[in-house]
């Protein structure tokens, strides 16, 4: 017997390796700053002031999208805010 849940949203598992923790903890930082969008151009050149290689920064984008950290939106990507990351925005906007 299989039941079907409707709306019930699974876990997002962890950022998996270093790059992928790097890169969200620089999309959060902007998106504080009120960054919402980026392009696939965008996220490589953000991986690439961290020090990141090209493919790197790309493995990395493509891996938080992956785990639902990122979406696809008009223009790019705009970061997925949930738990941990809605509750440090809101600390840091709110007050």
């Amino acid at each position: 017997v299989v039941v079907r849940h409707e709306g019930v949203e699974l876990p997002r598992r962890k950022p998996s390796g270093q790059r992928q923790c790097q890169l969200l903890n620089a999309l959060e930082t902007r998106a504080i700053a009120g960054e919402r969008v980026w392009t696939d151009a965008d996220l490589r050149r953000i991986g690439r002031e961290l020090g990141m290689t090209k493919d790197s920064a790309r493995s990395a984008a493509l891996g938080l999208s992956s785990a639902g950290y990122l979406r696809a939106s008009i223009g790019g990507f705009a970061l997925v805010i949930e738990g941990a990351s809605r509750d440090r925005v809101e600390k840091v906007e709110t007050g």
